[in-house]
């Protein structure tokens, strides 16, 4: 037993060690601030995915301490363009719901929509769905957008009321909004619902092109 409880330390040691050099890689990448993807020039994602992986695959979830969490999220948030950690970690279904709950407490809005984004594509426990609602509430815009587009598929009896909740708030820019509600064209598509025709009837050309477009794609089939 003690000899497993080393192994898993050194294993989570050897990946905190790669995001602490990606962390040093952060800060005096003088471009960050000004290029949107500055991440992607780090050089050596490749041994951050193997050590990541490596825990996720050989290490006891129930020993992992609340800063080996913290840095977890934390370089999911930072590989938010590639996605490839978040993908990595959808395979192991108690991680995710760990990582994923963990992730609601703490101001990484970039690993947040991805957790949004993928929590429809896990077979999670229901009480991992409902963090679907959190995310749904979140003031990050992009976050409640990805949390929407899951909605259908985990909670397709709650699309109609946050349906409504998007449609009318207004605390974002004007293409923001234009955003918030392609994705509730979308949503109510998705399950067929009968108010779809009361929101494509209150578009007008003032809400945006992209929008209007969907407008009448939709109108073609409803």
């Amino acid at each position: 037993m003690k000899l497993k409880y080393k192994r898993d330390n050194y294993k989570i040691k050897k990946l905190l060690i790669e995001i602490k050099r990606f962390k040093k890689f952060a800060k005096f990448i003088y471009y960050k601030k000004s290029d949107y993807g500055w991440e992607n020039y780090y050089k050596y994602w490749d041994n951050i995915f193997f050590n990541f992986e490596y825990v996720l695959k050989y290490c006891n979830i129930n020993k992992v301490t609340k800063n080996t969490l913290r840095n977890m999220i934390y370089i999911i948030a930072r590989n938010h363009e590639m996605e490839y950690l978040i993908k990595i970690l959808i395979k192991y279904k108690d991680w995710f719901e760990l990582l994923c709950e963990y992730s609601i407490n703490i101001y990484e809005f970039e690993a947040k929509w991805q957790f949004a984004k993928y929590l429809s594509k896990v077979d999670i426990s229901k009480e991992c769905k409902k963090l679907i609602l959190c995310f749904l509430n979140s003031k990050e815009e992009y976050v409640c957008r990805m949390a929407m587009i899951s909605l259908p598929k985990i909670f397709p009896d709650k699309v109609e009321y946050y349906a409504d909740l998007f449609w009318h708030r207004n605390i974002y820019n004007n293409s923001l909004i234009e955003y918030q509600k392609i994705v509730v064209l979308n949503a109510l598509e998705k399950i067929n619902s009968s108010k779809l025709d009361y929101y494509l009837k209150n578009i007008s050309d003032n809400d945006g092109v992209y929008l209007n477009d969907l407008a009448k794609s939709l109108n073609r089939f409803f």
